[in-house]
Parts: C-alpha cells; sequence; structure tokens
C-alpha cells in the first residue's frame, strides 16, 4: 500500500506589501483545508456505514447457518465450518477498518477538530500560518484514515464472499437432506 503523500499549505509570503492579499490567499487556503477536512470527514463516515452493513451480513448468515446445523448432513457441517471461519476473516479486516492505526506524531489539533477560535483568528489575521498547518496536518491524517478504512473494507470483500457462498452451500445441503 503506498502512503498518501503529505498534504501541505500553499506557500504565503509575509512580505509587508503583499499584507492584504497574503491574508486573503491565507485565509482562502484554510478555507480550502477546513473543506477537504469536510469531505474527508463524510467519506469516513461512508466507510463506516459499509463496516456496518457488511459486519450485519456477516454475523447474519453466521446465525442462520449456526440455527440450521444441527438438521445438516456431514457436507453441510463442513459448509458451516468454512462460513464460520470465513466470518472470522472478514470479521479482522471490518474490525481493522473500524479502529485504523495511525503512525506518526500528534498535531495541535489531535484532538479530531479544529478549536473554533483558532479559525476564526487565521481567517481574519494575516499571521494565519500556523492555523492553516494545524489544518493541513489535521486533513492529512484524515486522509490516511479514509485510505486505511476503505483498504481494510476492500480486503474484507473476498472474505465475505466467499461465506455467502460457504452459507449458500450449508443451507442447500441442510434444505436437500
Amino acid at each position: 500500500m503506498t502512503t498518501p503523500r503529505r498534504l501541505r499549505p500553499a506557500p504565503t509570503s509575509a512580505s509587508p506589501a503583499r499584507g492584504r492579499r497574503t491574508a486573503s490567499a491565507g485565509a482562502a487556503d484554510l478555507r480550502l483545508a477546513l473543506a477537504l477536512t469536510d469531505s474527508l470527514q463524510t467519506v469516513i463516515r461512508a466507510g463506516d456505514g459499509k463496516v456496518a452493513s457488511l459486519a450485519a451480513l456477516v454475523c447474519g448468515a453466521v446465525a442462520l447457518v449456526s440455527d440450521r446445523a444441527p438438521e445438516a448432513p456431514a457436507i453441510g457441517l463442513a459448509l458451516v465450518a468454512a462460513t464460520v471461519l470465513c466470518a472470522g476473516g472478514a470479521a479482522r479486516h471490518l474490525l481493522a477498518a473500524v479502529t485504523p492505526r495511525l503512525t506518526g506524531g500528534a498535531t495541535d489539533a489531535a484532538a479530531g477538530f479544529l478549536p473554533y477560535d483558532i479559525v476564526s483568528r487565521a481567517l481574519t489575521d494575516a499571521h494565519g500560518d500556523r492555523s492553516r498547518e494545524q489544518a493541513w496536518s489535521h486533513a492529512a491524517v484524515l486522509v490516511a484514515i479514509a485510505v486505511r478504512k476503505h483498504t481494510a473494507i476492500r480486503r474484507s470483500l473476498p472474505w465475505v464472499a466467499a461465506e455467502m457462498i460457504a452459507a449458500t452451500g450449508a443451507l442447500a445441503a441442510t434444505l436437500l437432506s
């Protein structure tokens, strides 16, 4: 897996002659970082919804075949075991999607949000470089979370598919016996 390249704020000039234009460019840069942060949080929430749906599917299939297991013939029991095994593989990746592990140092905005006073001060202050750096640093953390979450979801899909095939086979063996 490739690591996303670090997001960096656009360079600004601290020249007094360009102070007003720099302040508006810095405010625009901060607004861009905050818009990106909002968009990334939406992507992360969508990933959480996918995890919830897949977890319900995985648990439902295990519950269904476990309920029918006492009636299953030998081949059906083998398919029940395959269903449970595949559910374990899917659960491993889905749990990784719920709790992505991040490496690297903490930022000033490590709590997951930027305080309102920092944002409002940076929007009006020509020297909001620190606030812009915090916003871009926060966006970089959210990019890493989104990438790892969706990678873990993608890795769980073959396990979910194999589980569905095994569960269908187990139910068919039970119904045909």
